[in-house]
């Protein structure tokens, strides 16, 4: 009889399978499904960006804080800004006042007064009606809130570089464009005048006309007139 040899499966040792290398060693960037995404945490839950409440009620009371010191000094600086426009434009006015008096070749006088629409400014009387506005008078409206001031409220003393007539003394131009006042039925030479300008928080500016017809404006800093 033939001998029967049943062939047995050869059985590999399994020291010989060489294990697996620890994730460890793994190079970065080579690690399937084990790299974490930009935007979650190590356990795979997505991190939340944004704000927690107590940090947007510190955040609310810095803006708070800011603005209680940055809205009074806006303010003050509009209102100054509203003053200093009136004196601008009151100037321009005067220097328009003496071009027309010599080209009419008459005395014109600058009232600083009611204008239209019964706001507060200044106008030249070129009707003649005197110290009331009325069409046909170049004037200038105030902004809200700015009206004509008075000498002896104005803070400081302003020094124009002149000695100014005494207040209420009416600014004429003469036919030759230079400053002079009413002396009963004539004009005589005028040393020059002030107006001021006010608000009701505390603004002034002024407008020097010198006796040569110059004017300059000026405004109160606080402590001085510049």
């Amino acid at each position: 009889m033939l001998e029967q040899r049943v062939m047995k499966p050869h059985r590999q040792h399994s020291s010989s399978i060489p294990a697996a290398a620890p994730l460890s060693s793994v190079p970065e960037g080579k690690r399937h499904g084990q790299q974490e995404s930009l935007g979650t945490t190590s356990g795979g839950k997505r991190r939340e960006w944004g704000f927690s409440a107590v940090e947007m009620v510190v955040v609310a009371a810095i803006i708070l804080i800011l603005a209680g010191f940055a809205v009074p000094v806006l303010m003050k600086t509009i209102y100054m800004s509203k003053v200093r426009g009136a004196a601008s434009d009151l100037s321009g006015l005067v220097q328009q006042g003496r071009i027309l008096a010599e080209k009419q070749n008459g005395d014109l006088a600058v009232y600083a007064g009611a204008v239209e629409t019964n706001a507060t400014g200044a106008f030249i009387d070129t009707t003649g009606n005197g110290s009331t506005w009325k069409t046909g008078d170049p004037d200038i409206p105030f902004g809200n809130g700015v009206t004509n001031g008075v000498a002896s409220n104005a803070p400081g003393t302003l020094n124009p570089g002149f000695t100014p007539e005494s207040a209420g003394t009416v600014l004429y131009f003469s036919p030759r464009g230079l400053p002079v006042k009413s002396s009963g039925a004539t004009f005589i030479a005028s040393n020059g005048v002030v107006f001021y300008i006010t608000d009701s928080h505390g603004d002034w500016a002024a407008v020097s006309v010198s006796g040569a017809g110059r004017s300059k404006v000026w405004v109160w800093n606080g402590s001085s007139w510049n």
